[in-house]
């Protein structure tokens, strides 16, 4: 056994990871979530210095396009459940990026907007943010790029 804590030795846990790499390089799906979460994983490492998380990035990224907009539509935009946006919007908040507040004839509904110091975060993060995704793309041809775009967007589109 590898540790106190671990069920299974080294080689099955070796065995296993072959069995599910092979799954993975079988069928497409599980090859994209895993290529995503590989993504995912790397701007989540580069963003940790600026104490933000992909997700917060996303709701800042939004909100650089519009004024303002209710967590409802954030998260059916983000295809998120309420209490993910609502977590991730209160993070923002504390940080002064964004200010939350109801909306005038429906109480009940929480609208956000980007605050000043928001924008100008925002904007020095998403230099940062697009740099570190071109060197993730960095090795891909201009026709690789174009062909890996044109195979997802089928993939979307048959699911529409």
């Amino acid at each position: 056994m590898d540790s106190k804590n671990s069920v299974i030795d080294k080689e099955a846990r070796n065995k296993i990871l072959e069995q599910l790499e092979k799954f993975e390089h079988e069928y497409i799906a599980p090859h994209i979530i895993l290529t995503a979460r590989e993504v995912k994983k790397v701007a989540n490492n580069n963003l940790k210095r600026f104490n933000i998380g992909v997700e917060q990035l996303k709701i800042l990224h939004i909100l650089s396009f519009v004024k303002e907009l209710n967590i409802n539509e954030i998260a059916k935009i983000l295809c998120k459940d309420i209490g993910t946006i609502s977590r991730c919007v209160e993070s923002l908040c504390n940080k002064k990026y964004i200010i939350k507040f109801k909306q005038t004839n429906d109480r009940r509904i929480h609208i956000v907007s980007l605050t000043p110091e928001g924008r100008v975060f925002f904007e020095k993060i998403d230099q940062s943010f697009k740099a570190i995704m071109q060197s993730l793309e960095a090795i891909f041809s201009k026709e690789e790029k174009e062909q890996l775009h044109k195979t997802l967007d089928k993939i979307i589109a048959y699911h529409k």
